[in-house]
């Protein structure tokens, strides 16, 4: 397989639940792609569809989601897989880190056999000894102090940021070409979120895996991704080069997401908030789905779904995004606009 072909491609992804009340879709037609050795950005609200949309990728939803499009990874089409050839690519050639490791760890195993059997798993060739090595190593890759005495210890006898590590660890296992994390610096101090994303960069200095970073924090994402891509309400609405996408965002949503962030030069001033709360998938509002909570809405906004295209430097899903650069976000009062 040539070089230059990307890492993971994802094309029309959707994921559509069957629930009592219906159909409900999740995820609607995504498409990205990441390249070797690049950490992609996965950013929006709770609620966007990121997460789910990693769980297909990964083949880990549930039997009443029905996934349909194109994941190609390594030129392999991921979906319509058997569970066993899904299970012989997953650990071994990608893995994900979940968003709460103190509910993915087993309380009652010590940690070290988690490890280890992560690593039997797709090395059953390895003596005890061998895999007892590998997990003592993975350990020490991933900074845990004492890494010997670490694999003895269970998963309540290690910190927030310690099982966050022996988590990533795990992941490592089998060295990977794809890493997802999951919100990896949840519910952790502000110390500890900067020393997991260092952990996080060094495994990709070290091994060039590639990285697919799921958050809400756009401050994260700025310290740490290559390209990001931001969705609302189970869609794409921005997508770009990190820097394209901060200094020259064309969608209101990012618009708004960027604001929200404290600046050191702003002490004073009062945070920007978005108004509202994300739409209910079941009920999902006409045109843009933004478009109640937006500061820009105009008419077309309520009928037309605008579609992802090319503004300059950046794809935006907006109906103006043409003139919304650097736009403040304030509520125009040129033209009422009956929701």
């Amino acid at each position: 397989m040539a070089e230059s072909a990307p890492l993971i491609e994802v094309e029309d992804l959707k994921v559509v639940f069957m629930s009592r009340m219906g159909e409900l879709e999740a995820v609607r037609g995504i498409s990205f792609r990441v390249e070797r050795g690049q950490v992609f950005g996965l950013a929006g609200e709770s609620g966007s569809g990121k997460s789910v949309a990693m769980l297909a990728v990964m083949g880990l939803l549930p039997p009443n989601a029905v996934v349909t499009g194109s994941v190609r990874f390594n030129g392999v089409e991921l979906l319509g897989l058997s569970s066993r050839e899904l299970s012989s690519i997953r650990g071994a050639q990608l893995a994900m880190v979940f968003q709460d490791p103190l509910t993915a760890l087993n309380p009652v195993i010590k940690v070290g056999q988690q490890v280890m059997e992560a690593i039997k798993l797709h090395n059953r060739h390895l003596s005890r000894r061998e895999i007892e090595s590998r997990a003592e190593a993975l350990f020490d890759l991933v900074s845990i102090p004492q890494p010997a005495q670490r694999l003895k210890q269970y998963p309540h006898e290690f910190s927030g940021g310690m099982r966050q590590r022996a988590m990533i660890a795990m992941a490592m296992a089998n060295d990977p070409e794809l890493l997802i994390a999951d919100e990896p610096t949840t519910a952790l101090d502000v110390t500890v979120q900067a020393q997991i994303l260092q952990v996080l960069e060094n495994l990709r200095e070290a091994t060039g895996i590639g990285v697919i970073l799921i958050t809400h924090d756009l401050g994260m994402i700025a310290s740490t991704a290559h390209t990001v891509t931001v969705m609302y309400a189970g869609g794409i609405v921005e997508s770009g080069v990190v820097d394209d996408v901060f200094y020259g965002s064309r969608h209101p949503y990012t618009q708004g997401l960027l604001a929200s962030l404290p600046k050191i030069d702003q002490e004073e001033e009062k945070l920007f908030s978005i108004d509202g709360a994300p739409p209910s998938l079941h009920f999902l509002p006409s045109g843009c789905a933004f478009h109640p909570r937006c500061v820009h809405v105009k008419r077309e906004c309520l009928t037309e779904e605008p579609v992802l295209r090319s503004v300059d430097k950046v794809l935006s899903a907006c109906h103006l995004a043409e003139s919304l650069q650097n736009s403040p976000i304030i509520r125009e009062e040129n033209e009422t606009v009956e929701r």
